[in-house]
This record gives structure tokens, C-alpha cells and sequence, in this order.
């Protein structure tokens, strides 16, 4: 499946699901175990780091899937503070109907007591 695909399907979350369900590990093959020495434990802290990222993916890949997932949020993020703004629109509307409607009551009642006095 595509990528763009994917992505109309639910973002970046699910083409990183999608790409680790597919992603297999390497076969090593058999392990061969053999004592661990001092110097052998300490030639292995001076390598270089992996060129591939904890998931055994090259960073490229994960530094693209980071984007998408910051522009995902950065789409949420403006989608909440609109969702605010009307939220905050809509208690102005009601709180200005609610002050109609009492004078309004207020103005029948009026009405209606004078009526009834004459």
C-alpha cells in the first residue's frame, strides 16, 4: 500500500505501525556462545554507534516519521484553539440570549401585571 494512502487512512501513526508489522529482524543465524573477556566488553564500548536507529531502522526514515507526527500535532493543536474560539463564541451567544430572554420575561410580566390592575 502507499504511503500517501496511509497517511489519508490515519497519519503517520499508522504507516509507522505498518512499516514495524512488516519490519523483520535479521536472521543471524546460530549463536554461538563464547566467554565474555574484560578487554572484549571494552573493545565493544569504543565502536561507533549504529548507523541504524533502536528499531533497526535508518535514521532518515524516523526523522520523516518524527515530522509527520509534529505536522499531526501542529494540525490538532490549531484544530483545539478553533475549537476554543467558537466554544467561547457559543458562551457569548448564550449568555447574551439568556439576558434577552429575562427582559423579555421581565417585560411580559410587566405587562401582565398592569393589565390585570386596570
Amino acid at each position: 500500500m502507499e504511503t500517501s494512502a496511509l497517511l489519508s487512512w490515519g497519519g503517520a501513526a499508522l504507516v509507522a505501525v505498518v512499516a514495524l508489522a512488516r519490519w523483520r529482524p535479521r536472521r543471524i543465524g546460530r549463536v554461538h556462545r563464547r566467554p565474555v573477556a574484560l578487554d572484549l566488553a571494552q573493545e565493544e564500548t569504543r565502536r561507533e554507534p549504529p548507523t541504524t536507529g533502536l528499531a533497526g531502522l535508518p535514521p532518515e526514515q524516523l526523522y520523516t516519521w518524527l515530522e509527520w507526527v509534529q505536522d499531526d500535532l501542529r494540525r490538532i493543536d490549531a484544530r483545539i484553539d478553533r475549537l476554543a474560539r467558537e466554544r467561547s463564541q457559543l458562551a457569548e451567544q448564550e449568555r447574551l440570549l439568556c439576558e434577552l430572554l429575562y427582559a423579555t420575561e421581565r417585560e411580559r410580566d410587566s405587562l401582565h401585571t398592569t393589565g390585570a390592575n386596570q
